[in-house]
């Protein structure tokens, strides 16, 4: 999320903070994503930290990128990926 910050990429900072990231981690410095972007006059970068995350959002970054990794944990867990049944007899060729 630093790096978020230094780059001013507010949408990211907004994915990082939908996937739980937290925003009060401090670099070597003691500084967080929030005294970055302040610092450096970012006010995308500012709000983008300080909004409340809305309901809307979490289920928009769920429609766009897909399934957590919990529901894809669990969809593996129901149907392992079968290995060809001649996997075998292509080690000997």
């Amino acid at each position: 999320m630093h790096l978020a910050a230094l780059s001013s990429k507010p949408k990211i900072i907004r994915m990082l903070l939908i996937a739980g990231a937290d925003p009060m981690i401090r670099d070597r410095n003691g500084n967080n994503p929030l005294h970055l972007s302040s610092e450096a006059g970012d006010l995308q970068c500012v709000k983008a930290l300080t909004t409340p995350i809305s309901k809307s959002e979490i289920q928009e970054a769920h429609r766009i990128y897909g399934h957590r990794s919990l529901d894809k944990s669990i969809s593996y867990l129901r149907k392992p990926p079968q290995l060809p049944f001649d996997l075998e007899i292509r080690n000997y060729d």
